[in-house]
C-alpha cells in the first residue's frame, strides 16, 4: 500500500482538504489566499483523502475513529470509534488502533459507509451511519468469518452504486456488500495476470475497475461459472498489463502505465489487451486499436481527467495532456 507518497486531497471551491499522516492533522487551505484556513487533530495518521459532503469534513484515521468536522471551521461535530476495543499496534512508524479506518468515508442519501481493521482473525468491520450525528444505522462484524469472504482487507476508498458498498481490499481482489443490509455479496475472482488488487477502483454503470500493475476490467455483477462448475461473481472483460491507474468518461477509458499515456474506447480494450499481461505481447497492430497513445512519459502514479484535460503524476512531476489527441498541454 502506497498510502503516504503524497498528500490526497479534496477541493470544494477555493478550499481544498487534506490530512497529513506525518503530523496526525487535517488541513482545509484556501488555495486563493495561499493561507491555512483551520487544522484539526486526529491521535494516529489519516491516510487517505477527506470526503466533503454536506458542510462536513469526514475523515478515517489509524486510531480507529471516523471524525465528522465543520468545513467552515475544523470543530468537531462527531467522533465513532470503529475499534472494538481499545488494543494498539506498532506499524509504519507510529502507534496505531489494531482496528485502523483506511477505507476513507463514503457519503451519499444522508448515510456514512466506510470499513475497520486489518487482520481477518481479529474481526473486520463495515459501518454504515447517519452522516449528520454518526447513529448507528447497520453494522456487519462477521464477514471476516465467511469463508468466500476469506482474505478481505479493507484498505482504499470504498465506492458506492445505487445498490452495492464495493470495498478494495489492498492486495487482493474487491469486495462487494449489500448497501441496505451490509450483508457480504461477494469478493471478486481474479484478474488475467492474478491477484493485483490495489486500494483504489474505479465504478462506471456495470463495470468495475481496479488493479495494481494491470488494470482489470469486472462485470461486477454477472455470475460465471468456472471449470468445476463453481458459480462466481465478476467475469473479466478485460485485463491490461502494466498499467497503473484508470480514469473511464463514458465511453472512454484513459490508462498510464510507468512509460505511456493513452485512450481507447471500451469496446476496442479486450481486442486490443487480449489476454496480455506485458507490452512485449501487444502488438503495434492491437496498439492501433487505441484513440491515441503518448509515450516516453514518467507520471504512473496518479490519473485525473478535469473537463478536457488529463493531469498525470509522478516523481516530483505533474503533466497536464489534452484528453482528445494526447498531446502534452
Amino acid at each position: 500500500m502506497r498510502h503516504d507518497d503524497s498528500y490526497h486531497v479534496a477541493v470544494v471551491g477555493t478550499d481544498v482538504f487534506f490530512c497529513s499522516s506525518a503530523e496526525n492533522k487535517v488541513y482545509c487551505v484556501d488555495a486563493a489566499a495561499a493561507s491555512i484556513k483551520w487544522v484539526a487533530y486526529t491521535n494516529a495518521p489519516a491516510r487517505l483523502a477527506p470526503t466533503v459532503a454536506g458542510g462536513k469534513v469526514y475523515v478515517g484515521a489509524d486510531d480507529g475513529n471516523v471524525y465528522c468536522l465543520d468545513a467552515a471551521d475544523g470543530s468537531e461535530v462527531w467522533k465513532l470509534n470503529a475499534a472494538p476495543e481499545g488494543k494498539r499496534v506498532s506499524g509504519q512508524g507510529s502507534v496505531t488502533s489494531l482496528w485502523p479506518v483506511r477505507t476513507g468515508v463514503v457519503v451519499d442519501g444522508g448515510t456514512a459507509y466506510f470499513g475497520a481493521g486489518l487482520y481477518g482473525n481479529k474481526g473486520l468491520y463495515l459501518y454504515a451511519v447517519a452522516a449528520a450525528d454518526g447513529s448507528p444505522v447497520w453494522t456487519n462484524s462477521s464477514y471476516a468469518g465467511d469463508v468466500s469472504g476469506a482474505n478481505i482487507t479493507p484498505q482504499g476508498y470504498l465506492l458506492a452504486s445505487a445498490a452495492e458498498i464495493i470495498m478494495p481490499s489492498g492486495r487482493t481482489m474487491p469486495a462487494v456488500f449489500d448497501r441496505a443490509t451490509g450483508a457480504f455479496t461477494c469478493k471478486l475472482g481474479l484478474g488475467r495476470s492474478g491477484p493485483n488488487g490495489g486500494s483504489y477502483a474505479v465504478l462506471a454503470g456495470s463495470r468495475l475497475y481496479n488493479g495494481v500493475n494491470a488494470v482489470t476490467a469486472y462485470d461486477y455483477l454477472a455470475q460465471y461459472q468456472d471449470k468445476w462448475g463453481n458459480w462466481h461473481y465478476g467475469p473479466v472483460v478485460w485485463s491490461w498489463g502494466k498499467t497503473q491507474h484508470v480514469v473511464v468518461d463514458g465511453t472512454t477509458v484513459y490508462m498510464v502505465t510507468d512509460t505511456d499515456i493513452f485512450a481507447i474506447q471500451e469496446d476496442q480494450c479486450d481486442d486490443a489487451a487480449g489476454t496480455a499481461t506485458g507490452f512485449d505481447t501487444i502488438s503495434d497492430a492491437n496498439w492501433a486499436l487505441c484513440a491515441w497513445r503518448t509515450q516516453g512519459v514518467n507520471v504512473p502514479d496518479a490519473l485525473i481527467l478535469a473537463g478536457g484535460t488529463l493531469f498525470a503524476g509522478g516523481a516530483g512531476m505533474v503533466s497536464a495532456y489534452n484528453a482528445a489527441t494526447g498531446a502534452e498541454i
